[in-house]
């Protein structure tokens, strides 16, 4: 003898549950994205090693005031053209299982990265420094001879580095919004 179907109560029941362990393996696989001991810290170093790599294709073009026609992940790349820096190409790597896509810029024979780290936000080393422009948050650290500052947009993380650039250059770069027209 068959069994009778499960009421619409128990399918519910059934489908709740298979919801609750979907949501549960979903966050785990979120906490274990980065590999093995890999921390945020290291992606950023990471990231900031390869700014200074030369670009892979050429400059992007401006798209908008105050904006490069490149948002990877959606986070539009600011034109620091009018801070006296010259978008000269972009490059895009793998960084510990994550897409960091770079835009390179040049001021008086000085380069500076600018890079957009796919994936959730990352925490930047214990030992950063903290800084804020227009009420956003930056944190700063040296890696390799690179200066480094990190911050978040658009719910990703932006690496700005350089070497022989002061830190409160980048601080402002980083940090600049171009009269509102670059979103965070």
């Amino acid at each position: 003898m068959s069994e009778p179907p499960p009421s619409p109560a128990r399918r519910r029941a059934g489908l709740a549950c298979g919801l609750g362990v979907t949501v549960v393996a979903l966050g785990v696989s979120v906490a274990f994205m980065l590999p093995g001991d890999v921390t945020g810290g290291d992606v950023l170093a990471t990231t900031a090693g390869i700014q200074g790599l030369p670009p892979e294709s050429g400059a992007p073009a401006p798209a908008a005031p105050g904006l490069l026609a490149i948002a990877p992940e959606g986070v539009p790349v600011p034109d620091l053209t009018a801070r006296g820096w010259r978008p000269v190409g972009v490059r895009q790597d793998r960084v510990h299982g994550r897409v960091a896509t770079t835009v390179d810029f040049e001021r008086g024979g000085r380069r500076l990265g600018y890079s957009v780290i796919s994936g959730p936000p990352l925490d930047p080393p214990a030992m950063a420094r903290r800084a804020a422009r227009s009420g956003t948050l930056l944190r700063s650290f040296d890696v390799g001879g690179r200066t480094v500052v990190t911050l978040r947009r658009g719910g990703h993380t932006v690496v700005v580095s350089a070497v022989g650039v002061p830190r409160r250059a980048l601080y402002d770069l980083a940090g600049w919004r171009a009269g509102g027209r670059v979103p965070f």
